[in-house]
């Protein structure tokens, strides 16, 4: 049996990766996170792929957001991301899932987040997913590539090339349909730019 790839990358790999001046995502992502959170009145939200707890720290000041779960398939960057987000107490809960393995347990929120996660399950195992979940509210962020590869080129980008065996391309289009299909409809697009011709786009979703 194949060991998923995100069990063996290192945390601190990814992260020095992602926060490096030139690709500049994990402080964009915390920055998109805390407008994600802010956006809506909700109580439970859970956020798929947590990895370290990167932007949660925001939730400190939504006291009205009661119950935060932190959905991974890595045990460490559970361990990790409930280190960090201490302040939040008893509302931070840790869910170790794959959300690939149709058995997995996966808690009933008001709101899913869920940013560069996609790309790493597919349209369906992520709807498979939130018809579980059952949440009113799913905001998410995709990336868009100009032509490279997914992953930016930087001193970690070899450590983390073991993840293209798992990564497919996220068309936007096409993601709004699938939801569409199990009955959520769009709400609204937003584009970011990065340093290195990437964009992010962020897509949120209402159930009708």
């Amino acid at each position: 049996m194949n060991v998923n790839p995100w069990k063996e990358v290192a945390l601190s790999d990814y992260e020095n990766h992602m926060k490096l001046s030139e690709v500049y995502q994990l402080q964009t992502l915390a920055s998109i996170m805390r407008e994600q959170f802010s956006a809506y009145p909700v109580s439970s939200v859970a956020v798929l792929g947590v990895a370290g707890g990167n932007g949660l720290e925001s939730l400190e000041h939504l006291p009205g957001v009661r119950s935060i779960f932190g959905v991974d398939i890595n045990p460490g960057y559970l361990e990790t991301s409930a280190a960090r987000l201490s302040a939040l107490g008893g509302r931070y809960s840790t869910v170790l899932a794959d959300i690939c393995d149709p058995l997995c347990s996966l808690p009933e929120v008001e709101m899913v987040v869920a940013n560069l996660f996609i790309e790493y399950v597919g349209y369906e195992k992520f709807s498979q997913a939130l018809l579980k979940m059952k949440p009113s509210l799913v905001s998410c962020v995709i990336q868009i590539d100009p032509a490279e590869s997914f992953v930016s080129q930087s001193p970690y980008a070899e450590k983390l090339e073991i993840l293209d065996s798992v990564h497919v391309a996220v068309d936007a289009d096409m993601l709004i349909r699938e939801l569409a299909g199990i009955g959520y409809s769009l709400e609204s697009r937003i584009l970011t730019d990065l340093p290195n011709g990437k964009k992010f786009c962020r897509l949120d979703f209402r159930k009708v």
